[in-house]
């Protein structure tokens, strides 16, 4: 079983809002994931993700390629098990539901970007926005992969 296709959350905008891609990936893929205007980034949340299982995915781009998340590098290196590292997964698609349903929206990523929008503007209710914020420091810790030995 792969972390990667119970979770998602790199490819659905819930961590980064764009992606880089070369001259080269956006030409390959162009029309099948949305790119910014100067096509060198692909947009999150990308087109190609059904689910959590990336439709190009024999064509993605090296960003994606080489991407992995903590939890997914430290449950490679033997740091965590395998239900460890689907409980962290669990626990921020969880906070997600709880902000889609704080905001009375059945489409969570959206809710999620909506949520966002909102704690800028300090539009949020304290309890959602403790969610959101709660949420924003798990993406936030799981973004980037240490150097290991």
């Amino acid at each position: 079983m792969s972390l990667c296709l119970r979770c998602g959350l790199c490819c659905d905008g819930a961590l980064f809002g764009t992606a880089s891609v070369t001259a080269e990936e956006a030409a390959r893929l162009e029309g099948r994931v949305a790119l910014t205007p100067d096509r060198r980034n692909l947009v999150q949340p990308c087109r190609a993700l059904s689910g959590c299982a990336c439709t190009v995915y024999e064509d993605r781009p090296a960003t994606c390629r080489a991407f992995k998340c903590e939890v997914l590098a430290a449950l490679e290196h033997g740091e965590v098990t395998e239900a460890e590292a689907l409980a962290e997964v669990e626990r921020a698609l969880s906070l997600r539901r709880v902000i889609a349903k704080s905001l009375g929206m059945s489409d969570e990523r959206a809710a999620l970007r909506e949520a966002r929008r909102r704690l800028q503007a300090d539009e949020l209710p304290d309890d959602v926005r403790d969610t959101v914020t709660e949420l924003n420091r798990f993406a936030l810790a799981i973004q980037l992969v240490r150097p290991r030995r």
